[in-house]
């Protein structure tokens, strides 16, 4: 009788826990769909970094006398110092995948400044003081510029600046 010579492959056998491929196999089938209901959203994907140009066009005129940086929560943000140590947020645009969040921070430090806008920028309201937009409206744009300017003036009131924008 001839021996068979055992490889190492043929000496080894698969040891496998009882559906254990089948669980791979299902998990790898979720993440597939999941980015397929990412690529399917009701929005073109070139649309959302055109809001949060809008946006952020309208942080422009103060961005000479704020400091600019990205904030890890609130993305784009204009920041300054009061009485030391405090930071003094003004505002942010934060990019979200199929929108974009406008933050008026300044509105967490004089929060009457929220009492008269609109039915329709208070509908985008998503939190104390953001803003949820999923398409570039011009007329709330205008609006959150005049929130922001009323902001700065309060800010000019307490002495933070000498000068305005």
């Amino acid at each position: 009788m001839a021996t068979r010579k055992k490889g190492k492959k043929a000496g080894r056998k698969k040891v496998q826990k009882k559906g254990a491929g089948r669980r791979r196999r299902t998990a790898l089938k979720k993440v597939g769909q999941r980015t397929a209901k990412a690529r399917a959203s009701p929005q073109a994907p070139a649309v959302v970094p055109q809001i949060f140009e809008a946006l952020a066009s309208i942080l422009a005129p103060y961005a000479h006398l704020f400091e600019c940086g990205m904030h890890p929560r609130f993305g784009y943000c204009l920041k300054t110092y009061g009485e030391w140590p405090s930071e003094i947020h003004f505002g942010g645009v934060q990019l979200l995948p199929g929108c974009a969040r406008f933050h008026c921070l300044v509105a967490e430090r004089h929060p009457w400044l929220l009492d008269g806008i609109s039915p329709g920028l208070r509908e985008r309201c998503d939190g104390r003081s953001s803003f949820r937009f999923e398409r570039v409206e011009p007329e709330l744009f205008d609006e959150l510029a005049a929130l922001l300017r009323a902001g700065f003036d309060c800010l000019v009131r307490e002495g933070l600046f000498s000068k305005a924008a």
